[in-house]
């Protein structure tokens, strides 16, 4: 089982989660993502847990004693804890009872570097559009190539103008729109190399699904 990493800084004991918050599990000798959600907690003493699914592949993993690290994502930033098991129960359904933390520590998804990827997106500046690729990202910004085509020349952007990137991103089945600044920019005769930052009023729906994006292959994937 894999140590919660350096990066990640202590925040002492409290834990401070809405009940049915989802969690990623990690058990020894286990490859298989193991997720669940708190479902109950008595702060200081124990948390509740459901039993992560596939429950009868781990269910022999999960005896009194075992050890674990458990993450979960809220507001943007990854938490994570090593607790050990301290009560499996299976009826009337089966939970885990799990030792309150004494460490809890956190890494910020909004402070981190920018993660490598490739996302095609329409890059749309007043009447003009082109289409790109976002090559990476984090919650602050990204960095975006645009090809001029056939049928659209390049865009003519400078910096500061405003700009909005549409895309889907990985892992989501919605088109979102993401506003931003052109806040570093070099140009060829048919390439754009843009540097965005996003604005900081980004709508609900695209911040939720920048974030589920951004942990999924950072935060929760180690």
């Amino acid at each position: 089982m894999n140590d919660i990493p350096n990066e990640l800084a202590n925040l002492g004991q409290r834990i401070a989660v809405e009940m049915g918050t989802a969690i990623k599990m990690e058990l020894e000798g286990i490859e298989l993502p193991l997720h669940s959600a708190i479902v109950g907690l008595e702060s200081g003493q124990y948390i509740i847990v459901k039993a992560p699914e596939p429950f009868s592949r781990v269910e022999h993993k999960l005896f009194k004693g075992a050890q674990m690290i458990v993450r979960y994502l809220t507001g943007g930033t990854v938490y994570a804890f090593q607790t050990k098991v301290l009560e499996v129960i299976t009826k009337p359904l089966p939970l885990l009872f799990i030792e309150y933390p004494r460490i809890i520590q956190h890494h910020d998804l909004r402070e981190q570097k920018r993660i490598n990827c490739h996302v095609p997106t329409r890059v749309i500046r007043g009447e003009e559009e082109n289409l790109g690729c976002i090559v990476d990202m984090n919650m602050q910004g990204c960095r975006c190539l645009v090809q001029s085509s056939k049928n659209a020349s390049l865009l003519t952007c400078e910096m500061d103008n405003d700009l909005r990137l549409t895309c889907i991103l990985p892992g989501s089945a919605e088109t979102i729109t993401l506003a931003g600044k052109v806040k570093n920019l070099k140009r060829t005769r048919k390439e754009l190399d843009l540097g965005v930052s996003f604005a900081p009023d980004l709508s609900g729906t695209a911040r939720k699904t920048l974030i589920g994006f951004l942990s999924a292959i950072d935060g929760l994937s180690r």
